[in-house]
């Protein structure tokens, strides 16, 4: 098996390889025995019923239009949210009357069913424009058929899994209208023309290549076109894998990694399975193995997930992939994390209004999905897990009196993939619940995504974020705007140093600022303080901790209520909680959220001063 990224290949041999390797269907058609197997696995059944039940309602329904209106949203307003609902609405419509075709015993039912997934199929294929709207900004009708987007390159890879599992079922003009639309929109639109994500080292680079990638290895027989598409992707390929740290750490967070990283090893998986074990995208690469530990690695209990820049609470990694990181690399941690991943899953129905509940995952969940026994719950590893290159130091440990604290923190940067003006921020759960939160992702639209505005929104500016604020100013973004971070300490007690004084501009007049967070595990005692030497010109500075959980101020403590814990904070002697300031946001799915900011400041301002608190449990 050759490595492609490791090893390049030039075009005439991958030719040689591919014409060795002859095509056939990389997902099984709907009268492979697998589906029958399937439709009897009993951890699917929660999730069976709940597809089939909806999929019936909707059997004879048209899919939501996308009016002309919706695709010229963005251009005139810089708003996505409505046109996205419909989008990805419509794949969603389209993903369960397939997986309910499939699972559906022959029958009358499964006949109408399959006449429902065919109809939704062609009103999918027929949109003029795949892309979202987000990303033909350069279009007032907000369609434009060649741009080679996320999303586009996504529908591709879908209509090339539709063929090979519908078969003859679909019909002819609609297969010559696939294969021509393919050819000219995603193939020779890659191999002819720049897209600006072909050699970024972030999510798009990943994303795009699979659905190109893999549509073309679901549809073309042609070895030397095949070739072509391969040559061009793998030195671009090797790119995307610069993006994560040497230790394999994603400043995207989990949620991207599971989306970028993801992709790409279905991406190898299809390469693999394709020139049935010739060539790969990740055999003996040790920086691959480390990356596939990441999302793991940051997930933490509950369902929750350690949500540093534009990621979700909740955005941990999926059974599905995890499933094959684990059986790919023989790793019993990722195993660990799928069975865990797996469990939660099987015990309760899908969300039918989760964005991406489309046919690309729901497909990979039912054929990847264990049939055993999901009835012993997974048990995190407790201990500190390191990430020394990204920056990211994650505790997790029980008190005396059994609580479970998971905290994390980082250094990093100010130029990270999606990035947030957070060096020295920091989160933490106790009994699987938020309680110091991250916003995370907030609601995207255009100005998010401009340079000169992003940092106007909460969630990404040093104001959402438990940060100092010296002399009135916030933190910078850019690379150089950068901390450092060092662990020391063992058993009961470890202190993590985050050197900040560097994500700072000049105007903070800020010669240093070390954050100092010592945990005593025992006790359940977190002491947070922020040592600050500024120059004469410098006149105020404060610090805050910041929660979305209801915040009480009695006595001059602040009390952080999340379920049935309250944590106490507590100002240090020369420290005092001057407010509680209620800040609000747009989460991602554009509801209105309120971040509260327990400010602290020095009883007396001086250039050499200690503003600090510490956290603890209340009495019950």
């Amino acid at each position: 098996m050759q490595n492609i990224i490791r090893q390049p290949m030039s075009i005439d041999e991958l030719a040689k390889v591919f014409a060795r390797s002859p095509r056939f269907p990389l997902v099984p058609p709907m009268e492979d025995a697998v589906w029958q197997r399937v439709a009897a696995n009993p951890n699917l059944a929660k999730w069976a019923t709940a597809l089939r039940d909806v999929a019936m309602t909707e059997i004879d329904q048209p899919l939501p239009p996308l009016s002309d209106e919706l695709y010229a949203q963005f251009y005139k307003t810089g708003i996505r949210l409505p046109f996205e609902r419909i989008y990805f609405s419509r794949r969603r419509n389209l993903a369960r009357a397939v997986i309910s075709t499939l699972i559906e015993p022959a029958g009358e039912t499964k006949q109408r069913l399959l006449g429902s997934a065919l109809s939704k199929m062609r009103e999918v294929f027929n949109e003029e424009s795949w892309a979202l709207i987000a990303h033909t900004g350069h279009s007032p009708t907000g369609k434009d058929p060649l741009t080679l987007d996320l999303f586009s390159s996504e529908t591709a890879n879908q209509m090339g899994e539709l063929l090979s599992l519908l078969g003859d079922h679909v019909p002819a003009d609609l297969q010559q209208a696939i294969h021509r639309r393919l050819q000219v929109e995603i193939f020779d639109n890659y191999l002819n023309r720049p897209h600006y994500w072909i050699a970024t080292a972030y999510n798009w680079n990943a994303v795009c290549h699979q659905g190109v990638l893999g549509a073309a290895m679901g549809l073309i027989d042609d070895p030397e076109l095949l070739a072509r598409l391969f040559h061009k992707a793998a030195p671009n390929l090797a790119i995307f894998l610069t993006g994560f740290t040497p230790d394999g750490g994603c400043s995207e967070g989990p949620g991207y990694w599971g989306y970028g990283f993801g992709w790409f090893m279905e991406l190898n998986r299809q390469l693999e399975l394709r020139t049935r074990g010739r060539l790969s995208l990740v055999e003996g690469d040790d920086h691959v193995r480390a990356i596939s530990l990441f999302g793991p690695r940051v997930t933490l209990s509950n369902g929750h997930a350690v949500n540093f820049s534009d990621n979700g609470a909740r955005s941990i990694p999926r059974g599905v992939l995890l499933q094959y990181l684990a059986d790919r690399f023989n790793d019993d941690f990722i195993r660990v994390s799928a069975q865990s991943s797996w469990r939660r899953e099987a015990n309760s129905p899908p969300d039918m209004t989760a964005e991406r509940l489309d046919l690309f995952y729901l497909l990979r969940h039912f054929l990847r999905c264990p049939d055993g026994p999901l009835d012993a719950q997974p048990v995190l590893p407790e201990g500190d897990i390191g990430f020394p290159d990204l920056g990211v130091h994650l505790l997790r440990f029980r008190d005396a009196a059994g609580h479970l604290w998971e905290l994390a923190a980082k250094a990093g940067h100010n130029a990270e993939f999606h990035n947030h003006n957070d060096v020295g921020s920091y989160l933490l759960n106790i009994d699987g619940r938020r309680v110091l939160t991250e916003i995370g992702a907030p609601e995207y639209v255009r100005e998010f995504f401009k340079e000169e505005t992003r940092y106007t929104f909460l969630a990404a500016r040093s104001l959402g974020h438990p940060l100092p604020l010296i002399n009135g100013q916030e933190q910078a973004a850019g690379k150089s705007f950068a901390g450092t971070i060092a662990v020391t300490g063992s058993g009961d007690r470890s202190t993590i140093d985050i050197g900040i004084t560097r994500a700072y501009p000049a105007e903070a007049s800020c010669e240093r600022c070390l954050r100092q967070i010592a945990i005593d595990k025992r006790s359940g005692r977190i002491d947070i303080t922020d040592q600050l030497t500024l120059a004469p010109t410098a006149t105020t500075a404060e610090s805050a901790v910041v929660t979305e959980m209801p915040v009480t101020l009695i006595d001059g403590h602040a009390f952080v209520t999340s379920g049935k814990n309250t944590l106490r904070v507590s100002p240090l002697p020369a420290t005092i909680i001057r407010e509680i300031q209620r800040l609000p946001f747009n989460h991602h799915n554009g509801s209105p959220g309120e971040l509260f900011r327990i400010v602290l400041e020095p009883k007396a301002f001086d250039h050499e001063l200690t503003i600090g608190c510490w956290v603890e449990l209340a009495a019950p």
